[in-house]
């Protein structure tokens, strides 16, 4: 019955629900923020487009010839069994809504690979896109507004909001402590996510879309001051590795422009540390005066920006040093081997850790460990090589550069199957890029 109405139409909803489910877990903890009408509106909405994509769209079994894919799906088979045998037999509590959770985000990639099709894709990266611009706009809208102190910002305030009022509240803008180098209030950007590095990363495709597939360099420019403004030193580094692979994909001139952003966004770094080094070290030598006078009074140290995140680097390569001697001192050779359980590693150990391996490897053991790394690997590999290539698909090229940052991220934040955004994305690449070849093939013959 659904067979007779408009393609397009239901292509466009599935691909719109598609992208704000994967939404509801990421950008970080955004899912604590979506009142209950909008849950139930994108739930409906992508209950309609799966009735439609199960009934009218030809499942896409093909992918099963890729050997990388086929691959990924083995080594993560083989973490998830590791998983299992650590959640339900390692002594820890059985925290069914991590396993479960976990399991989901496998099976939305699994749901992507059967039902996605070239045009849908390119429906959902335009949305998403977007999306990501309007909210950059409104980011950096309200970000000049506060610098020019047309209006206020209050952490404090904000601080005693519900979280669903705290999000709107918090939508445009940052909610750290203000910048040092300049004397007006400055925020790291973080748009609609709840934190600034997370927001950098979430605008990185969008950046490659525009750029690459679109062209347009205005869309591209204002996606890069909002990346700029988050002062995320991850998202900076992307694009010198993006300039390097496609320089050796042969595509010259576009590795030349990804360069000049990273030259431009480095510049960035070294400003803001020029600009803050004086006032922080005369708020230092203040405070170093007011402790002198006051044996009673407190240290306060101060550091720049650029300090500080190179002491965060230290801190997370000190928590996984740590995490090892726990490892060898606290747990039997059984929980070593298979883990403690899904989402124990949060609870069992109560170091922060931002690293999406180690979890795995606190999680599912050390054979779950190998297992996940290997997965990550294959999608890395698949991604590499496409990128190499020269593929001339410009959509899978954006989607191939988009994975293999996220796999690198994933070093530095949660896993890289954490959401069904980066799943989405993922399994867009693969989808992508198999119907290329395919398509390929065919002229060819």
């Amino acid at each position: 019955m659904f067979k007779k109405y408009n393609y397009n139409y239901f292509s466009k909803l599935f691909s719109f629900s598609i992208i704000i489910t994967s939404l509801i877990s990421y950008p970080s903890s955004l899912q604590i923020f979506y009142p209950i009408p909008l849950r139930i509106l994108v739930i409906f909405s992508f209950s309609i487009a799966f009735i439609y994509a199960f009934y009218c769209i030809k499942r896409n079994y093909d992918f099963l010839t890729n050997g990388c894919l086929v691959w990924f799906l083995i080594l993560w088979m083989g973490y998830f069994t590791s998983l299992s045998i650590g959640t339900f037999f390692s002594g820890y509590e059985v925290r069914m809504y991590n396993y479960l959770s976990y399991a989901s985000k496998m099976a939305f990639f699994l749901l992507c690979l059967l039902y996605l099709d070239k045009k849908t894709i390119l429906n959902a990266v335009k949305i998403y896109s977007h999306l990501a611009l309007f909210i950059t706009i409104l980011s950096i809208f309200i970000g000049v507004l506060v610098a020019l102190q047309l209006i206020s910002y209050s952490v404090e305030i904000s601080k005693h909001l519900p979280d669903y009022l705290k999000f709107y509240y918090l939508v445009f803008y940052a909610q750290s402590s203000p910048l040092e180098f300049v004397d007006f209030p400055l925020y790291r950007l973080q748009g609609y996510s709840t934190e600034a590095g997370v927001f950098a990363l979430s605008l990185i495709m969008p950046a490659l879309f525009f750029l690459i597939f679109e062209k347009n360099y205005f869309k591209f420019s204002i996606i890069i001051i909002g990346i700029a403004w988050t002062f995320s030193f991850p998202a900076f580094a992307g694009f010198l590795l993006f300039s390097i692979l496609s320089f050796f994909s042969g595509k010259r001139n576009l590795s030349k422009t990804l360069l000049l952003v990273f030259v431009t966004l480095l510049s960035v770094v070294f400003i803001t540390e020029l600009m803050e080094a004086p006032k922080i070290q005369k708020k230092q030598e203040i405070a170093d005066n007011l402790s002198f006078n006051d044996p009673n009074a407190s240290s306060i140290h101060y550091d720049t920006f650029l300090k500080l995140r190179v002491d965060s680097w230290q801190d997370r390569t000190d928590a996984m040093t740590n995490y090892f001697n726990y490892m060898g001192n606290k747990l039997s050779l059984f929980q070593k081997l298979f883990g403690l359980g899904a989402g124990n590693a949060i609870y069992s150990y109560k170091e922060t850790i931002a690293n999406g391996f180690l979890f795995r490897l606190i999680d599912a053991g050390i054979i779950g460990f190998i297992f996940y790394s290997l997965s990550a690997l294959a999608i890395g590999f698949y991604a590499f090589k496409s990128v190499i290539g020269g593929t001339n698909d410009e959509l899978t090229m954006v989607l191939a550069l988009s994975s293999i940052f996220l796999l690198l991220v994933s070093i530095l934040r949660q896993s890289y199957d954490m959401s069904y955004w980066q799943m989405f994305i993922y399994a867009s690449f693969f989808v992508n890029r198999i119907r290329h070849s395919d398509e390929c093939s065919a002229v060819s013959r």
